[in-house]
């Protein structure tokens, strides 16, 4: 099949319209047809539709088909509807990655929300930093004070990203620079934070949806890129696998807050764990949310008095400047 690619704002639609028309008791290959056809999935999921419909015409079970399509679903959304079909609960394993989908949508609005207002104040900071070089030396040194920051704003990012990306391939070779990012005073915990958001939901969706804990320890573990967070679930299946539970593993990694350990060990024993993980994600989520609104309120002050401190140190240069010339010109003028 070909390599589509799909967000989950896209994937979001896709299950709830796959929930939508399997509970109405469609057949399946009948539902991802009407959604193939137009009636439904745009897109890269429009197509995804249309090559599961001829997946599951062949004979093949769904999970399979998701499989085969390269970057459009997750191996955690494949694990889910592979644990929906041998149980007989396809129609509720849609319904979890619908609202799975939902979640992953609504964090990352509130990070861009919170982050967009201190990435306005911080351009146009730059910007009227670089003013005085327009009336100081012309055009291009206006334009030269806008170069460098930019460049140094937009350029470290990226070259960051680029020799991020094939670390990936290496293993152990993202630990050091990892650890150096999780150590930053704020964006270290915060990422932390989601990462651990992000795994934990998976963890309860998977559990919920009838997935072996081992199975959905891995596939959890599989779904963050941080280290730490990626060996304390790697230990949890590796818990399982030995018989045992996974929530010491996940206790003795320290990730969660003492209160929270307290309460899967409490779960556990209720048989009510899946609930449990999926209620503590929505509670980091909540603290998260918090903590983002109050740096983007707090943030854009501290630039604001930054930039005003910078500007006011530059007038006072260039003035300074101007007015000792003005003396010297004076002083030359002066009959001797």
């Amino acid at each position: 099949m070909p390599l589509l690619h799909a967000g989950p704002a896209e994937r979001q639609n896709f299950f709830e319209e796959l929930h939508t028309t399997v509970q109405s008791g469609l057949p399946l290959s009948q539902a991802l047809g009407l959604m193939a056809g137009g009636r439904g999935a745009r897109g890269a999921m429009g197509e995804a539709a249309a090559g599961l419909e001829m997946s599951v015409r062949d004979g093949k079970p769904l999970s399979e088909g998701m499989r085969d399509l390269s970057g459009c679903f997750t191996p955690v959304e494949v694990a889910i509807v592979y644990a929906g079909e041998t149980s007989g609960r396809l129609e509720e394993a849609c319904r979890i990655l619908a609202d799975a989908n939902r979640n992953t949508v609504r964090l990352r609005r509130t990070v861009l929300a919170a982050a967009a207002y201190p990435i306005l104040v911080l351009h146009v900071g730059i910007v009227v930093l670089a003013v005085p070089e327009f009336f100081a030396g012309g055009l291009a040194d206006f334009l030269y004070a806008l170069l460098v920051p930019f460049g140094v704003l937009y350029g470290v990012p990226l070259a960051a990203w680029l020799l991020w990306r094939p670390m990936g391939s290496i293993g152990g070779a993202r630990a050091a620079p990892e650890s150096l990012v999780n150590r930053l005073p704020i964006i270290g915990r915060l990422r932390r934070t989601a990462g651990l958001i992000h795994a934990t939901r998976c963890l309860g969706y998977m559990m919920e949806s009838g997935v072996s804990p081992m199975v959905a320890m891995e596939a959890a573990a599989a779904t963050v890129g941080q280290e730490r967070i990626r060996r304390a679930f790697a230990n949890g299946a590796e818990a399982v696998r030995r018989g045992g539970s996974p929530v010491p593993a996940l206790v003795d990694s320290a990730l969660f807050p003492g209160s929270a350990s307290v309460r899967l060990v409490s779960s556990e024993t209720a048989g009510r764990l899946p609930e449990a993980f999926l209620s503590l994600a929505g509670e980091m989520e909540e603290q998260l949310a918090h903590r983002l609104k109050l740096l983007g309120k707090v943030l854009p002050l501290v630039m604001i008095l930054a930039v005003a401190a910078l500007l006011s140190v530059r007038v006072v240069g260039f003035y300074m400047g101007y007015f000792e010339g003005i003396g010297a010109a004076v002083e030359e003028s002066r009959p001797r």
